[in-house]
């Protein structure tokens, strides 16, 4: 199946970042990762992103 090309703006971006029992975050990787510490946490993130103006990337933008 082919994944078809967008186009579009990045309007906000979060990036959120936080401390894990690497015991925990251990359970959730796949192998063979293994988690890193700092401090003795394991550190994970998620990231927001909010777009604006998605089109197909043949689509003109006045089309869309």
């Amino acid at each position: 199946m082919r994944i078809p090309t967008i186009r579009g703006t990045i309007d906000r971006r979060i990036l959120a970042n936080f401390r894990v029992d690497p015991r925990i975050l251990a359970t959730i990787l796949p192998a063979p990762f293994r988690p890193q510490t700092v401090a003795g946490y394991g550190i994970a993130g998620i990231c927001l992103i909010r777009l604006k103006h998605i089109r197909p990337k043949s689509f003109s933008a006045w089309l869309a």
